[in-house]
């Protein structure tokens, strides 16, 4: 019960030291696995919803028979690849797991900031590919054992599961996993360690962003088209199928352009502050190095300005101590040049030990250049 009971004062010097480490540890680090599954599970339930909704139409199931046998096939077929995404995304997550569990016990290695680095950074595109996997392979199977009203409508909506996850994923991902980026590329950097990270050019991603934003609202309306040809429906039954497209495709094309405009100016953001705080500030060393997420020209840019953070920092240290020294010679000559002989000092009646006060001066400002 005594040895219970020891405070901090008595624990040893490294236990100590990993308790002060355990509680500077940010909980949005720990918080993140957390967040990115709930975050899609959200997301999930969303687009269960409104997948659900558009395979009845393409089922061409009009009475409560028939959309009861759809939707019982459609859950059936669901629910594994649903299940299959999640675990892959716990697995995907375990790098950063365990990276938070080193920096709880203080003893954060390399390798484990190595591998959560890149976990972390590879991250959205992985997680775009497992959920375009899991909504592709289900469609595929309720269209191939499922009778559709047309073959058309199948493939464009079968092409509308492939194109539309990967902007959703990629920003909820990255918008989610961009504060824990930050510290592992500012920690690698001090560490010296190099991350692994994709290269993507900015173009190419910009590129590739308006295709599926053009691409995935354009098979989902031509699906719904030939839906609704094959299946000969009325303009009355047609006018809640087009305000769901209408407002799905709205939701789609906000939510994948303001996590794509986050993820760029955030970066920006950084960068400005960074250069404001050069600007204002005299001491480089108080200067925050931006951290690097990606391998892109926003990635070059931040790379440059540390570089040049360094450059800064490493020519105002050279100057300080090249006029340290220049007022340590001044201090020298000066304490030399004013110093009384001591045989002149004792002729003059002055007292044993005693200096003029230009001496003192000049001895204590070359003793603090000195050191």
């Amino acid at each position: 019960m005594v040895d219970r009971m020891r405070t901090s004062a008595d624990m040893p010097a490294t236990d100590f030291a990993v308790a002060s480490d355990s509680d500077d540890v940010d909980p949005t680090h720990a918080s993140l696995p957390r967040r990115v599954i709930l975050a899609f599970a959200g997301i999930e339930v969303l687009f269960k919803v409104l997948v659900g909704y558009s395979y009845l139409f393409l089922a061409g199931a009009h009475t409560a028979t028939e959309r009861r046998t759809s939707l019982t096939w459609y859950i059936a077929v669901s629910l594994p690849f649903t299940a299959v995404f999640f675990a892959g995304l716990v697995r995907l997550l375990a790098p950063q797991r365990r990276w938070y569990r080193e920096q709880r016990a203080g003893q954060v290695g390399d390798a484990t900031l190595a591998l959560a680095g890149e976990a972390l950074h590879r991250l959205p595109s992985r997680v775009a590919w497992l959920w375009t996997f899991q909504w592709g392979c289900a469609l595929a199977v309720l269209v191939t054992v499922r009778e559709v009203t047309c073959v058309e409508a199948g493939a464009l909506f079968l092409a509308t599961m492939i194109t539309g996850p990967q902007p959703v994923a990629r920003g909820i991902a990255r918008w989610l996993a961009a504060p824990s980026m930050l510290q592992v590329s500012l920690l690698a950097r001090e560490r010296g360690i190099t991350l692994r990270t994709p290269v993507l050019p900015l173009r190419r991603r910009l590129v590739q962003f308006g295709m599926l934003i053009a691409i995935t609202p354009t098979t989902y309306v031509a699906s719904f088209a030939f839906s609704a040809g094959a299946s000969r429906t009325t303009i009355e039954d047609m006018r809640a199928p087009i305000a769901i497209c209408a407002i799905a495709i709205v939701a789609f094309a906000a939510i994948s352009a303001g996590l794509m405009a986050a993820s760029i100016t955030r970066a920006v953001a950084s960068m400005s502050e960074a250069i404001r705080a050069v600007a204002r500030q005299g001491d480089m060393t108080r200067v925050a190095r931006i951290p690097q997420q990606l391998r892109d020209e926003v990635g070059g840019l931040a790379a440059s300005i540390n570089e040049m953070i360094d450059r800064l920092e490493r020519t105002a240290a050279e100057h300080a101590a090249m006029s340290c020294r220049t007022r340590w010679r001044r201090a020298t000559r000066s304490s030399s040049s004013c110093a009384t002989p001591r045989s002149s000092r004792r002729s003059a009646g002055w007292p044993r030990g005693s200096r003029t006060r230009s001496t003192r001066r000049s001895s204590s400002s070359a003793t603090a250049c000195s050191s």
